[in-house]
């Protein structure tokens, strides 16, 4: 299975849990190639996290599990 697909229930039970403080968007990189480009997107899936429009981390892939994306979310808000 393509490992966004795996991810995607992962990112919407977050974004429900965060939906006060933290905003979700997807984005389909076909689509959208210049929002791809403009966030140098090689890899899919990729989460970028931005805080007050700058990029604060990312990570590429579907391997980390619901709690392991909540505690990066958490830990790169407070940077």
């Amino acid at each position: 299975m393509f490992e966004g697909r795996l991810l995607e229930p992962r990112l919407e039970n977050l974004a429900r849990q965060h939906r006060k403080t933290v905003a979700f968007f997807k984005i389909d990189i076909d689509e959208s190639p210049v929002t791809a480009n403009r966030f140098g997107v090689k890899v899919v899936p990729t989460v970028v996290l931005l805080k007050d429009g700058v990029e604060v981390n990312r990570f590429e892939g579907g391997g980390l599990s619901e709690s392991e994306i909540g505690r990066w979310i958490e830990e790169n808000m407070r940077k």
